[in-house]
């Protein structure tokens, strides 16, 4: 037998050993047991519903409502933008707009004292217009929009 052992491992009878693994395998074989049976068929599907929102951001040092008047000019042309690529009056919202004045906490003084933003949230059936209109954001960019995320969401319900 070999006198040497590896540094921290200290000396069992093989029966233990052989306990612990018989152990570990009989645990893992628990949870494969349970996934076999459970196979269900995977199938892409389309989407019938999506719902996009265009987070609008802008940032000023004075005075304070500036930055909400251009959150509200970016709204307007994120509307006419929405509109001209196909949606419904009726599937656009807006959200309200929120101002933050940046100098209220700490000593800490960012160069742009309000942040305004606001928003325009569509929520449609027409799916393949949702991701054409936010494959064009940067046309808004071109605008002048400020947009700072435009997040898409895709629905599937069984009918």
């Amino acid at each position: 037998m070999n006198d040497r052992l590896l540094p921290g491992v200290s000396p069992r009878p093989a029966s233990s050993s052989r306990w612990l693994v018989g152990d570990a395998i009989r645990y893992t074989k628990r949870f494969e047991s349970g996934r076999r049976g459970a196979r269900l068929d995977e199938r892409i599907v389309k989407s019938d519903k999506a719902s996009c929102r265009w987070a609008l951001r802008e940032e000023v040092l004075r005075p304070r409502f500036s930055a909400s008047d251009e959150v509200t000019r970016g709204a307007q042309a994120t509307r006419a933008f929405l509109v001209e690529s196909g949606f419904a009056e009726a599937e656009i919202r807006t959200t309200p707009v929120s101002l933050n004045d940046n100098w209220v906490m700490g000593s800490n003084r960012p160069a742009n004292r309000f942040t305004a933003r606001g928003g325009l949230v569509v929520e449609t059936d027409k799916v393949d217009a949702i991701m054409k209109s936010v494959e064009r954001t940067g046309e808004l960019l071109k605008q002048g929009v400020v947009v700072e995320n435009s997040f898409a969401r895709y629905y599937w319900s069984p009918t």
